[in-house]
């Protein structure tokens, strides 16, 4: 194993700093492969049986520690991003009846698109040539995905988002464009593309001193605003007006809502979870679902 990946002897010295009562408590020893394997604090915890809390302040310290051993090995060489045992992220796409995985390294930048697609995976003609790339940001200890200006948008699945004047939203089955009037407190949802649901309307939603908040589903359910669209459950979303802040979205479904990120917008992915309950991300090119762990 090399000096700059993570070791038992370097996990278990962060330990004993942090805890002693925890680390009299680690396994007698953990296998490379498992070591090397390594994605977030939550894999952390299932090898160590640390608590929540310490498998996460022991994940920040051994990022920390092997970013200051790489320097230390390869000073002079002119690198500038380590080779981390950490730094790598898994996507998974679903073709047919199976499942395919692929791992991006923290070394290593990687374009999608119809023109630059080493994986293999499907991609339709909806798809641009130079679509999206994914790339390791060590700063952040996150990976980054970045919209290439693609013609036809990517699509990342969210259960929370602020609504900003020109953001799109995929609700069910149809696009709605954000547009808000601050003076008359009102919020409308623009349809865009109405040939794929006859019934799809603009949505205007006016907020006042009594409604501050509003919920939107489907014909069958029992929100403010009712859609007919077999793309949403009964109660799908709600939107909170907030004073001097943009709306927020949250989702009330498990089905969620999709964004779709602006030509050249980022996101970033970070490797520690912010929950245990926290979910994969999930983006979409074109008709191919693509999930990142």
């Amino acid at each position: 194993m090399e000096s700059d990946q993570v070791t038992y002897e370097m996990l278990r010295s962060i330990v004993e700093e942090e805890d002693s009562v925890q680390a009299a408590n680690l396994p007698s020893s953990i296998s490379e492969e498992k070591l090397s394997n390594l994605k977030n604090a939550t894999d952390l915890r299932s090898i160590t049986n640390l608590s929540e809390e310490m498998s996460i302040r022991v994940w920040n310290k051994l990022n920390e520690r092997l970013d200051k051993t790489f320097r230390s090995n390869h000073r002079g060489l002119g690198s500038t991003e380590p080779s981390l045992a950490l730094g790598k992220i898994n996507i998974t796409y679903v073709s047919g009846h199976s499942a395919r995985t692929f791992t991006i390294h923290s070394t290593e930048t990687e374009m999608i698109g119809r023109k630059s697609n080493r994986f293999g995976i499907p991609l339709d003609k909806t798809v641009s040539s130079k679509h999206i790339t994914i790339c390791w940001y060590s700063k952040e200890r996150s990976f980054v995905i970045k919209d290439e200006g693609s013609l036809n948008g990517t699509y990342l699945k969210s259960s929370k988002t602020e609504l900003t004047p020109g953001k799109l939203i995929e609700l069910g089955n149809v696009i709605y464009q954000v547009e808000i009037d601050s003076a008359s407190k009102t919020l409308t949802l623009k349809a865009k593309n109405k040939k794929v649901i006859d019934s799809a309307q603009d949505l205007p939603i006016m907020f006042d001193s009594s409604r501050s908040s509003v919920t939107i589903g489907g014909i069958d359910g029992n929100c403010i605003y009712k859609i007919n669209d077999p793309g949403l459950d009964s109660e799908h979303v709600r939107i909170d007006w907030i004073e001097k802040n943009s709306p927020i979205m949250t989702s009330l479904s498990d089905k969620q809502f999709w964004i779709r990120l602006q030509p050249g917008e980022e996101i970033q992915i970070s490797m520690i979870p912010t929950s245990p309950r926290s979910k994969p991300t999930e983006i979409r090119l074109g008709s191919a679902l693509l999930t990142l762990s």
